[in-house]
């Protein structure tokens, strides 16, 4: 694997992260309104607005980190390609 397996292993951990949160979002939206006061509505509004954006950042830290990982990648291989990886220096 390009990655490696400890790599792997991290995206794992942070894709299923992300899939939990997705959940709490989705139970949240979910969840029924219906006899809920306007006090009450106003505050599943709230809760389901800061979930909403915490999943957000949090999508877009982890795409901004894997943007990083995969431009680091593609160096390392053109290098390789090009007999200038690190394998050339040691």
């Amino acid at each position: 694997p390009l990655f490696g397996e400890v790599l792997m292993g991290a995206l794992w951990l942070e894709h299923n992260g992300i899939r939990g949160d997705i959940s709490t979002v989705e139970s949240l939206v979910t969840n029924r309104l219906e006899g809920l006061s306007q006090t009450d509505l106003l505050s599943r509004k709230t809760t389901i607005q800061q979930a909403i954006d915490a999943l957000s950042q949090r999508v877009d830290t982890h795409t901004s980190e894997e943007e990083v990982v995969l431009k680091m990648l593609e160096k390392a291989l053109e290098a390789e390609g090009q007999g200038k990886g690190y394998r050339a220096l040691i």
